[in-house]
C-alpha cells in the first residue's frame, strides 16, 4: 500500500477520496497560502486616506453628540412638515436645501444643518430596515413577547413619522385578521 507520503495514490485512497467522506487526518494534506499584498500607490494611499476622512466626518456629524431628545426633536420637525404637507411628501426623502427651509440656517439645538441632515439620513435608512425586516414579522398586539419587537419598542423614537403612522397601521392590519 502507497502512502501519501510517497506521493502516489493507490485505489484504495482513490475510492475513499471520491466516496467524498470525512478523510482521516493521514489523508489530509496541509495547504499554505503565502499573500504578498503589493504596496498602495500614490493615488490608492490618497484614496484611502479620504474614505477614512470621510467616515470619520460621517460619523461625528451622524452619531456623536445625538441625543434622545435631539432625535425627538428632529421627528417632531419632521411630523409637522408630513402633516403640513397635502402631497404625502413626508414620505420622500428630504434634501439638504429642505431640511434647510424646515429649519433655517440655525440648524436644530448645537447641530447645524448638514448634520440634522446627515442623521436624518441615518433614521430613514433604519426606518426603511425596520420596514423591510422586522414590521413584516411583528405582531402589534404581542409587543413584548418576542426579542425583535422588544428591541423595537426601545428605539421606537428613532421611528420616522412615515412608518410610525403608515408601516404600523399597515403591520396591525395584517396581524390583526
Amino acid at each position: 500500500s502507497t502512502s501519501l507520503a510517497d506521493g502516489c495514490f493507490n485505489n484504495e485512497i482513490w475510492s475513499e477520496v471520491l466516496r467524498l467522506e470525512p478523510q482521516p487526518a493521514c489523508l489530509q494534506l496541509p495547504v499554505t497560502i503565502t499573500a504578498r499584498p503589493s504596496s498602495l500607490t500614490a493615488d490608492g494611499k490618497r484614496q484611502l486616506v479620504a474614505r477614512e476622512q470621510a467616515w470619520a466626518e460621517f460619523s461625528r456629524q451622524g452619531f456623536e453628540t445625538w441625543w434622545m431628545e435631539d432625535d425627538e426633536a428632529l421627528l417632531a420637525i419632521l411630523q409637522r412638515h408630513a402633516e403640513a404637507s397635502s402631497s404625502g411628501s413626508g414620505q420622500q426623502q428630504l434634501s439638504l436645501a429642505q431640511l434647510r427651509c424646515l429649519l433655517g440656517n440655525a440648524g436644530l439645538g448645537v447641530h447645524g444643518v448638514r448634520e440634522v441632515h446627515v442623521r436624518y439620513m441615518i433614521l430613514r435608512g433604519l426606518n426603511k430596515l425596520i420596514a423591510a425586516e422586522v414590521l413584516p414579522f411583528t405582531d402589534l398586539q404581542q409587543l413584548r413577547a418576542a426579542k425583535h419587537t422588544r428591541l423595537l419598542l426601545s428605539c421606537r423614537h428613532l421611528l420616522l413619522p412615515d412608518l410610525r403612522d403608515a408601516g404600523f397601521r399597515e403591520a396591525l392590519e395584517r396581524t390583526s385578521s
